[in-house]
Protein backbone atom coordinates (compact mmCIF):
# COMPACT_ATOMS: atom_id res chain seq x y z
CA UNK A 1 0.00 0.00 0.00
CA UNK A 2 1.41 3.69 -0.61
CA UNK A 3 0.54 6.48 0.96
CA UNK A 4 2.21 9.74 0.19
CA UNK A 5 3.60 12.04 2.83
CA UNK A 6 2.74 14.86 0.36
CA UNK A 7 -0.61 16.60 0.85
CA UNK A 8 -2.72 15.70 -1.88
CA UNK A 9 -5.96 18.31 -2.04
CA UNK A 10 -9.46 16.98 -1.59
CA UNK A 11 -10.73 16.09 -5.11
CA UNK A 12 -13.95 18.04 -4.05
CA UNK A 13 -11.47 20.94 -3.77
CA UNK A 14 -10.70 21.19 -7.40
CA UNK A 15 -13.01 19.11 -8.92
CA UNK A 16 -16.14 20.12 -8.67
CA UNK A 17 -19.58 19.33 -6.12
CA UNK A 18 -20.95 16.31 -7.77
CA UNK A 19 -20.95 12.96 -5.45
CA UNK A 20 -22.65 9.70 -6.52
CA UNK A 21 -23.18 7.79 -3.62
CA UNK A 22 -23.48 3.55 -4.33
CA UNK A 23 -25.09 1.92 -1.59
CA UNK A 24 -25.10 -1.72 -1.20
CA UNK A 25 -28.44 -2.30 0.81
CA UNK A 26 -27.26 -5.76 2.28
CA UNK A 27 -23.99 -4.88 3.42
CA UNK A 28 -23.91 -4.97 7.24
CA UNK A 29 -27.44 -6.57 7.51
CA UNK A 30 -28.57 -3.16 6.35
CA UNK A 31 -27.98 -1.10 9.55
CA UNK A 32 -26.41 1.54 7.93
CA UNK A 33 -29.72 2.39 5.53
CA UNK A 34 -31.38 4.44 8.41
CA UNK A 35 -28.49 6.99 8.22
CA UNK A 36 -29.26 7.84 4.61
CA UNK A 37 -31.77 10.43 5.18
CA UNK A 38 -28.57 12.08 7.63
CA UNK A 39 -25.82 11.68 4.83
CA UNK A 40 -28.30 13.23 2.45
CA UNK A 41 -28.64 16.26 4.70
CA UNK A 42 -25.08 16.49 5.22
CA UNK A 43 -24.10 16.80 1.80
CA UNK A 44 -26.26 18.86 0.69
CA UNK A 45 -25.64 21.23 3.62
CA UNK A 46 -22.45 21.38 2.40
CA UNK A 47 -23.78 22.43 -1.01
CA UNK A 48 -22.91 18.85 -2.88
CA UNK A 49 -24.79 17.67 -5.86
CA UNK A 50 -25.70 14.22 -4.62
CA UNK A 51 -26.95 11.28 -6.57
CA UNK A 52 -27.47 8.13 -4.11
CA UNK A 53 -27.87 4.74 -5.86
CA UNK A 54 -29.07 1.42 -4.37
CA UNK A 55 -27.69 -1.76 -5.99
CA UNK A 56 -30.00 -4.68 -6.37
CA UNK A 57 -27.58 -7.44 -7.39
CA UNK A 58 -23.65 -8.15 -8.23
CA UNK A 59 -22.06 -5.69 -10.58
CA UNK A 60 -24.29 -3.25 -9.74
CA UNK A 61 -21.72 -1.21 -7.81
CA UNK A 62 -19.33 -1.74 -10.78
CA UNK A 63 -22.11 -0.54 -13.86
CA UNK A 64 -23.02 2.86 -11.68
CA UNK A 65 -18.94 3.38 -11.17
CA UNK A 66 -18.46 3.38 -14.74
CA UNK A 67 -21.21 5.42 -15.68
CA UNK A 68 -20.46 8.39 -13.60
CA UNK A 69 -20.34 11.71 -15.45
CA UNK A 70 -16.73 13.16 -15.79
CA UNK A 71 -17.56 15.74 -13.62
CA UNK A 72 -18.34 13.70 -10.72
CA UNK A 73 -15.80 14.41 -7.92
CA UNK A 74 -15.94 11.65 -5.86
CA UNK A 75 -17.68 8.09 -5.78
CA UNK A 76 -18.77 7.51 -1.93
CA UNK A 77 -18.99 4.11 -1.23
CA UNK A 78 -21.70 2.95 1.26
CA UNK A 79 -20.76 -0.77 1.70
CA UNK A 80 -18.06 -3.48 2.65
CA UNK A 81 -14.72 -4.39 0.90
CA UNK A 82 -16.78 -6.22 -1.99
CA UNK A 83 -18.85 -3.46 -2.84
CA UNK A 84 -15.60 -0.78 -3.18
CA UNK A 85 -13.89 -3.24 -4.73
CA UNK A 86 -17.17 -3.10 -7.34
CA UNK A 87 -16.76 0.37 -7.13
CA UNK A 88 -12.77 0.17 -8.00
CA UNK A 89 -13.47 -2.27 -11.23
CA UNK A 90 -15.55 -0.07 -12.28
CA UNK A 91 -14.21 3.60 -12.12
CA UNK A 92 -10.86 2.07 -13.98
CA UNK A 93 -11.14 4.44 -17.03
CA UNK A 94 -13.16 7.44 -15.20
CA UNK A 95 -10.49 7.87 -12.32
CA UNK A 96 -12.64 9.31 -9.91
CA UNK A 97 -11.19 9.61 -5.86
CA UNK A 98 -13.52 6.94 -4.38
CA UNK A 99 -14.37 7.35 -0.87
CA UNK A 100 -15.67 4.44 1.99
CA UNK A 101 -18.20 4.68 4.51
CA UNK A 102 -17.88 1.21 5.89
CA UNK A 103 -21.19 -0.59 6.66
CA UNK A 104 -19.72 -3.99 5.76
CA UNK A 105 -19.71 -7.08 8.34
CA UNK A 106 -15.53 -7.08 7.88
CA UNK A 107 -14.42 -3.79 7.00
CA UNK A 108 -10.97 -4.87 6.31
CA UNK A 109 -9.93 -1.54 4.85
CA UNK A 110 -12.12 0.01 7.78
CA UNK A 111 -9.57 -1.62 10.22
CA UNK A 112 -6.69 -0.88 8.09
CA UNK A 113 -7.37 2.91 8.13
CA UNK A 114 -8.69 3.58 11.18
CA UNK A 115 -11.86 4.82 9.80
CA UNK A 116 -14.85 5.86 11.68
CA UNK A 117 -17.49 3.29 12.32
CA UNK A 118 -20.45 6.50 12.54
CA UNK A 119 -21.94 7.46 9.17
CA UNK A 120 -21.74 11.23 9.40
CA UNK A 121 -18.28 10.97 10.60
CA UNK A 122 -17.13 8.69 7.83
CA UNK A 123 -18.64 11.15 5.35
CA UNK A 124 -16.80 14.26 7.16
CA UNK A 125 -13.44 12.21 6.84
CA UNK A 126 -14.76 11.02 3.18
CA UNK A 127 -15.23 15.16 2.12
CA UNK A 128 -12.21 16.70 4.27
CA UNK A 129 -9.68 14.00 4.37
CA UNK A 130 -6.79 12.95 2.93
CA UNK A 131 -6.01 11.34 -0.25
CA UNK A 132 -4.15 8.41 -0.05
CA UNK A 133 -3.40 5.91 -3.12
CA UNK A 134 -3.44 2.06 -2.51
CA UNK A 135 -1.83 -0.50 -4.37
CA UNK A 136 -3.95 -2.96 -6.24
CA UNK A 137 -3.39 -6.29 -8.11
CA UNK A 138 -4.86 -7.09 -11.87
CA UNK A 139 -5.88 -11.03 -10.96
CA UNK A 140 -8.13 -12.56 -14.06
CA UNK A 141 -8.50 -8.84 -15.71
CA UNK A 142 -9.86 -7.95 -12.00
CA UNK A 143 -8.01 -5.24 -10.05
CA UNK A 144 -8.22 -6.58 -6.18
CA UNK A 145 -7.74 -4.19 -3.10
CA UNK A 146 -7.37 -6.72 -0.36
CA UNK A 147 -6.95 -10.19 -0.25
CA UNK A 148 -5.89 -12.11 -3.17
CA UNK A 149 -5.17 -16.14 -2.64
CA UNK A 150 -2.89 -18.57 -4.97
CA UNK A 151 -2.79 -21.70 -4.45
CA UNK A 152 -3.79 -23.39 -0.89
CA UNK A 153 -5.51 -21.29 1.59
Amino acid sequence: MAVTSKHLPSPLETLGRRVRVIVNPVSGKGRHLRHLGRLRQLLKSLDFDTEILLTNDRGDAERYAAQADPSTALLLCVGGDGTLNEIVNGNIHNKVPIALVPAGTGNILRKEFSLPRRVQQACRLALEGQVRWLDAMRVNDRLSLLVTGAGFD
